[in-house]
């Protein structure tokens, strides 16, 4: 399971563990987002991620907090993008606008956007859901816990995978 702030990397490093371990990635954001940009109901929503999670093996990458609990439960192991605010908004701005893969996360036809209400929330959000997730990392037992601070860090964790 990966988790961070929005721009952190979370759906890419999932697809490069996913090359890595053959294990399948799963991005919240395509069960979430349908192709219009609209989300799903909490129902529908809770029902795909349901489905997902009882599959034997997985790699979850989301920030959906109110999910975090039913994919701790079945997690061995959670990669925390701790990254800065300004990190993060640095990588939303690359995957719009460089092309960086934002497309392969959400419902496939969405290309998302980019406004100043949107790299907005992620400065805002980013502090408050850190101290969410370390709050709820704290308790974790039974569940590897890797936390990342920055990209090169994330980079010299494949590395090691990759021996």
């Amino acid at each position: 399971m990966i988790i961070g702030s929005r721009g952190a990397g979370k759906s890419r490093l999932a697809k490069r563990l996913s090359a890595i371990t053959g294990l399948p990635a799963v991005h919240l954001d395509r069960l979430y987002w349908d192709k219009e940009g609209e989300s799903l109901s909490i129902t529908a929503f809770d029902k795909l991620l349901a489905e997902e999670i009882a599959k034997e093996n997985w790699i979850i990458d989301g920030n959906y907090i109110r999910a975090l609990g039913n994919m701790l439960d079945r997690s061995d192991t959670v990669i925390f993008l701790d990254y800065s605010r300004f990190a993060c908004v640095c990588g939303v701005f690359a995957r719009t606008l460089l092309g960086g893969g934002y497309e392969a996360n959400v419902a496939e036809g969405y290309t998302g956007r980019l406004d100043f209400a949107f790299v907005k929330s992620v400065w805002r959000t980013a502090e408050k859901n850190r101290e969410r997730y370390y709050a709820m990392l704290k308790d974790v037992k039974d569940t590897d816990v890797v936390i990342l601070k920055n990209r090169r860090e994330c980079r010299k964790f494949l590395a090691g995978l990759k021996k």
